[in-house]
Protein backbone atom coordinates (compact mmCIF):
# COMPACT_ATOMS: atom_id res chain seq x y z
CA UNK A 1 0.00 0.00 0.00
CA UNK A 2 2.56 2.42 1.12
CA UNK A 3 4.89 1.74 -2.14
CA UNK A 4 1.60 2.56 -4.53
CA UNK A 5 1.12 5.91 -2.81
CA UNK A 6 4.63 6.80 -2.96
CA UNK A 7 4.33 6.41 -6.69
CA UNK A 8 0.89 8.30 -7.56
CA UNK A 9 2.72 11.06 -5.68
CA UNK A 10 5.81 10.99 -7.33
CA UNK A 11 4.01 10.45 -10.63
CA UNK A 12 2.09 13.59 -9.40
CA UNK A 13 4.97 15.13 -8.37
CA UNK A 14 7.03 14.63 -11.86
CA UNK A 15 4.18 15.92 -14.03
CA UNK A 16 3.43 18.93 -12.00
CA UNK A 17 7.31 19.64 -12.29
CA UNK A 18 7.45 19.07 -15.77
CA UNK A 19 4.38 21.27 -16.68
CA UNK A 20 4.86 24.11 -14.60
CA UNK A 21 8.10 25.62 -16.36
CA UNK A 22 6.08 25.42 -19.70
CA UNK A 23 2.98 27.11 -18.19
CA UNK A 24 4.99 30.04 -16.72
CA UNK A 25 7.04 30.64 -19.96
CA UNK A 26 3.43 30.58 -22.04
CA UNK A 27 2.10 33.62 -19.18
CA UNK A 28 5.84 35.20 -19.77
CA UNK A 29 5.47 35.25 -23.49
CA UNK A 30 2.01 36.24 -23.42
CA UNK A 31 2.55 39.07 -20.94
CA UNK A 32 5.17 40.36 -23.67
CA UNK A 33 2.28 39.80 -26.32
CA UNK A 34 -0.24 42.10 -24.39
CA UNK A 35 2.53 45.02 -23.79
CA UNK A 36 4.41 45.06 -27.08
CA UNK A 37 1.95 48.10 -27.93
CA UNK A 38 3.64 49.53 -25.19
CA UNK A 39 6.99 49.21 -25.71
CA UNK A 40 8.20 45.70 -24.04
CA UNK A 41 11.90 44.84 -23.44
CA UNK A 42 11.64 42.36 -21.32
CA UNK A 43 9.40 39.95 -19.11
CA UNK A 44 10.43 37.42 -16.87
CA UNK A 45 9.76 35.98 -13.11
CA UNK A 46 11.45 36.35 -10.56
CA UNK A 47 9.91 34.00 -7.72
CA UNK A 48 6.34 35.10 -6.94
CA UNK A 49 6.79 38.58 -9.13
CA UNK A 50 6.49 38.76 -13.03
CA UNK A 51 8.95 41.82 -14.21
CA UNK A 52 8.26 43.92 -17.51
CA UNK A 53 11.00 45.87 -18.43
CA UNK A 54 9.26 48.96 -20.68
CA UNK A 55 11.01 51.25 -23.25
CA UNK A 56 9.90 54.17 -21.56
CA UNK A 57 12.51 56.93 -19.34
CA UNK A 58 9.59 56.64 -16.51
CA UNK A 59 5.92 55.23 -16.52
CA UNK A 60 3.06 57.55 -15.54
CA UNK A 61 -0.24 57.12 -13.81
CA UNK A 62 -1.78 57.60 -17.33
CA UNK A 63 0.21 54.59 -18.51
CA UNK A 64 0.08 52.58 -16.11
CA UNK A 65 -3.73 52.11 -16.49
CA UNK A 66 -3.93 50.50 -20.00
CA UNK A 67 -0.57 48.73 -19.40
CA UNK A 68 -2.65 47.03 -16.32
CA UNK A 69 -5.28 46.50 -18.42
CA UNK A 70 -3.33 44.90 -20.86
CA UNK A 71 -1.84 42.50 -18.35
CA UNK A 72 -5.13 41.83 -17.67
CA UNK A 73 -6.22 40.50 -20.66
CA UNK A 74 -3.87 37.92 -20.14
CA UNK A 75 -5.89 36.26 -17.20
CA UNK A 76 -9.53 36.80 -19.45
CA UNK A 77 -7.80 34.98 -22.12
CA UNK A 78 -6.38 32.10 -19.50
CA UNK A 79 -7.85 32.07 -15.95
CA UNK A 80 -4.67 29.99 -14.55
CA UNK A 81 -2.36 32.31 -16.73
CA UNK A 82 -1.33 34.15 -12.93
CA UNK A 83 -1.75 30.91 -10.72
CA UNK A 84 1.21 30.97 -7.68
CA UNK A 85 2.04 34.94 -9.50
CA UNK A 86 1.65 37.76 -6.20
CA UNK A 87 2.63 40.61 -8.25
CA UNK A 88 3.21 42.16 -11.65
CA UNK A 89 6.00 45.14 -12.06
CA UNK A 90 5.43 47.41 -14.85
CA UNK A 91 8.62 49.31 -14.80
CA UNK A 92 10.60 52.03 -16.96
CA UNK A 93 13.87 50.75 -19.13
CA UNK A 94 16.11 51.13 -16.20
CA UNK A 95 13.99 49.02 -13.40
CA UNK A 96 13.73 51.94 -10.88
CA UNK A 97 10.27 53.13 -11.22
CA UNK A 98 6.91 51.86 -12.36
CA UNK A 99 4.02 50.39 -10.79
CA UNK A 100 2.84 46.86 -9.35
CA UNK A 101 -0.02 45.06 -9.57
CA UNK A 102 -0.64 43.25 -6.84
CA UNK A 103 -2.87 39.41 -6.58
CA UNK A 104 -2.69 39.71 -10.78
CA UNK A 105 -5.24 36.70 -10.78
CA UNK A 106 -8.03 38.16 -8.56
CA UNK A 107 -7.60 41.40 -9.17
CA UNK A 108 -7.75 41.12 -12.75
CA UNK A 109 -11.03 38.48 -12.55
CA UNK A 110 -12.94 41.36 -10.87
CA UNK A 111 -11.86 44.30 -13.82
CA UNK A 112 -12.99 41.53 -16.28
CA UNK A 113 -16.17 41.94 -14.63
CA UNK A 114 -16.63 46.05 -14.11
CA UNK A 115 -17.12 48.85 -16.90
CA UNK A 116 -14.48 50.74 -18.14
CA UNK A 117 -15.39 53.55 -16.21
CA UNK A 118 -15.66 51.39 -12.75
CA UNK A 119 -12.36 49.47 -13.51
CA UNK A 120 -10.63 53.26 -13.60
CA UNK A 121 -11.60 53.93 -10.13
CA UNK A 122 -11.30 49.97 -8.79
CA UNK A 123 -7.64 48.82 -10.44
CA UNK A 124 -5.32 51.72 -9.18
CA UNK A 125 -7.10 50.61 -5.84
CA UNK A 126 -4.95 47.69 -6.12
CA UNK A 127 -1.62 49.18 -7.39
CA UNK A 128 1.06 50.40 -5.77
CA UNK A 129 4.46 52.46 -6.75
CA UNK A 130 7.43 50.30 -8.13
CA UNK A 131 10.77 50.91 -6.22
CA UNK A 132 13.89 49.01 -7.26
CA UNK A 133 13.77 47.69 -3.78
CA UNK A 134 10.99 45.51 -4.34
CA UNK A 135 12.37 42.53 -5.43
Amino acid sequence: MRKQIFVAVSIIALFTSATAPAANEQTLSDVARALNLFGVLEVERKGPAIRSLMDHPRITHEMSFPMAMAVCSVQWDRPTAFSGVETVHITNRFSAQGYVLENPEETCAEVGQLKTADARIFLPGHMRLHSRFDY
